[in-house]
């Protein structure tokens, strides 16, 4: 899945000032959030091998839930923030905080404390299913590029759409 789908997005953002998207989306216990996390693991490692940090090459993240109780920026402490549309038209998280990383091990170990932040919950599929949609967005500043001319990799891990058997044992609030 990486190689033939993930890998040129990852390639495309980290060599040029373009956006790209990775959405996980199924349903409640397919396998989103495991499948991500190797796309996120395979992502930093490819990311980290593609930029050069002696020519002023710099990488960072931000990471966001958006769930029933609001967005919040998990790397704040979960601070709520909110998507706002920008002059460009683009929706941004504000306010969020955006750290700046020197490593592929650094970026994953970022990715694992704000996600182990996400909230879950106990459904008909599993013990510990998100509630949440986790959105991580890798920022790649090339030194020769204009301030802000950055190519972004966002990848969304969507909450399940729920199953019948999911659904037909929870009431519609943890549903929504």
């Amino acid at each position: 899945v990486y190689a033939d789908t993930v890998a040129p997005l990852v390639t495309r953002a980290s060599s040029s000032p373009r956006s790209v998207t990775v959405l996980m989306y199924g349903q409640t216990g397919s396998g989103k959030t495991y499948t991500m996390s190797a796309i996120l693991e395979a992502t930093a490692r490819d990311v980290f091998a593609m930029v050069d940090q002696s020519r002023g090459d710099t990488v960072s993240m931000s990471y966001a839930e958006l769930g029933p109780s609001g967005c919040r920026d998990m790397l704040n402490g979960g601070a709520p923030c909110q998507p706002l549309t920008d002059h460009a038209g683009d929706v941004q998280l504000v306010p969020t905080v955006e750290v700046a990383l020197t490593s592929s091990s650094g970026l994953l170990a970022l990715i694992q404390f704000a996600g182990s932040l996400r909230a879950t919950a106990a459904t008909g599929v599993h013990d510990a299913s998100s509630r949440s949609h986790a959105i991580c967005r890798v920022c790649i500043q090339r030194g020769d590029a204009a301030a802000g001319e950055c190519g972004v990799i966002t990848l969304v891990d969507l909450a399940g759409s729920e199953q019948r058997i999911d659904s037909d044992k929870h009431d519609a609030k943890r549903t929504r």
